[in-house]
């Protein structure tokens, strides 16, 4: 089923939520405690119970951050957000640790520029921020970058947990990773040791590498309705060390303009994934093409045109009137309910268990492995001792790969040089020399002419004139796609 809703109504909603306040009608009542900047943000969140809105005063967190506590289920969710009408920014790392599940982040600038520096044996510069180890975390309406220096986000690690039912929607995600030159191993979301996560309704551009890295095993993902433009690559489902990213579905989105390969791709060193699924998608622009190859997962249905966003250069990804994307892009899911006033779970509150009153997750783990042939666990550190003196919890360390397991060939470095159009593309083979448009009545990808659109309306073309009020209606949301078989 391809959604009707107008793709200038979400981002426009979404441009309004992510600039703004944290939501209307919220106050201050629900907000039961409150930090300020140049308070311990640490000390706030070691305290936080279920059900517990910590509120954040506008201005500037500084210093990393690790949330060891949680909630106790959806009706008991610890929530981490700006106070309302202010805009609170976090200036370091995030991590979120595997004990701390059922926690929400609204309404926040996450900026991961001064977070931990990587060893000398790693490939990454600084540590990912915000890492994701905890079940059923949710981050929503936030501002996530780290103005290149390294991977955003980033799910699951063999040493660190295995997070579950996680929700990224209605975020801006963007400027993440190392660029001049790039490094091929900095994504704005890298779902590694991931299940069940969703990805809706965001704005995914300007990363130095993948938009979405799914590698080595990121099982049940549902990416739907996200703006994913101008990345180095925009999705990649991949796998390795005997591994692979399963059931995957990449669906009624916007993938457009990636700079270096393609918009859609894969990298199997073994065995391919099954169960992907790429359908319903707008595409256009990828430097190498819009879809790699239809290895390892299932393609149908998906649209190569331009969608002329109204302001691209202005990141005002509303679409013009007339564009050919606006009936299949799932925009419905950037707009935000309307939000009440959050209120702590009613009856009493379940005191944390002896393993989330523990010392907080190690800071030092090492960057999960990429599917461009980095050695697997041969070639990282033990994960830290945990902080305080408590010792690492048993299985906590990533088992090394076997002896006789050789690592994947290394793969060049990205970009390439301007004038050479045969550098190897992430199967290792050289890239197809340029091929005329397929004919229209291709069962896997229509093309259509790009047609000129009408000039912008002035009073639009700037993101900030934006508002809610002057937004169409969406209409209702496609149906829940099936599971894949």
């Amino acid at each position: 089923m391809r959604p009707s809703s107008p793709f200038a109504a979400g981002a426009a909603a979404l441009a309004v939520a992510i600039a703004g306040s944290t939501g209307a009608g919220a106050d201050d009542g629900g907000c039961t405690r409150v930090g300020s900047p140049g308070t311990s943000l640490q000390s706030l969140l070691d305290g936080v119970e279920p059900g517990d809105v910590a509120c954040l005063h506008g201005g500037a967190y500084e210093g990393d951050v690790t949330m060891t506590r949680g909630g106790s289920g959806d009706d008991g969710r610890v929530v981490v957000r700006s106070f309302p009408g202010e805009r609170a920014k976090i200036a370091g790392r995030l991590t979120v640790a595997r004990t701390a599940d059922y926690v929400t982040f609204r309404g926040l600038d996450l900026d991961g520029h001064d977070a931990p520096a990587c060893t000398a044996k790693e490939t990454c510069t600084r540590l990912p921020s915000p890492t994701v180890n905890g079940d059923h975390v949710t981050f929503e309406d936030n501002d996530v970058t780290n103005r290149h220096v390294g991977i955003c986000f980033n799910l699951g690690h063999p040493g660190y947990g295995r997070p579950q039912g996680v929700v990224i929607q209605r975020n801006r995600i963007h400027d993440c990773g190392r660029v001049d030159p790039v490094s091929n191993h900095d994504h704005g979301i890298y779902l590694a040791y991931s299940d069940d996560t969703k990805i809706l309704g965001n704005l995914i551009y300007d990363n130095a590498d993948r938009g979405i890295q799914l590698y080595p095993d990121a099982q049940r993902t549902l990416i739907r309705g996200n703006v994913i433009d101008g990345n180095g690559e925009g999705v990649i489902f991949s796998g390795g060390g005997g591994t692979t990213s399963n059931d995957n579905v990449l669906e009624n989105n916007a993938i457009t303009n990636s700079r270096i390969r393609h918009d859609v791709e894969t990298w199997w060193p073994d065995a391919p994934g099954h169960g992907n699924v790429v359908r319903d998608n707008c595409v256009f622009g990828g430097k190498q093409g819009e879809i790699a190859d239809h290895r390892g997962y299932e393609v149908s249905g998906n649209l190569r045109a331009d969608p002329g966003y109204r302001d691209r250069g202005g990141k005002d990804f509303r679409l013009q009137d007339g564009s050919p994307c606006a009936a299949l892009v799932d925009t419905s899911l950037m707009e935000p309910a309307p939000e009440a006033a959050p209120t702590p779970a009613e009856g009493g509150q379940p005191e944390p268990s002896d393993e989330a009153q523990g010392s907080a997750e190690p800071q030092g783990e090492p960057e999960p492995p990429n599917p461009q042939g980095e050695p697997d666990a041969q070639g990282e550190p033990a994960p830290e001792p945990e902080p305080q003196g408590a010792p690492a919890p048993e299985g906590q360390q990533a088992e090394p790969d076997p002896p006789d397991e050789p690592a994947s060939p290394p793969e060049p470095e990205f970009p390439p040089d301007p004038q050479d159009e045969t550098v190897p593309n992430p199967q290792g083979e050289p890239a197809p020399e340029p091929q005329a448009a397929p004919a229209t009545d291709d069962p896997v990808l229509d093309i259509v002419p790009v047609v000129p659109l009408p000039e912008p309306d002035p009073a639009v073309t700037d993101p900030s004139a934006a508002t809610a009020d002057a937004v169409a209606e969406i209409v209702e949301a496609v149906a829940p796609a099936a599971e894949p078989e």
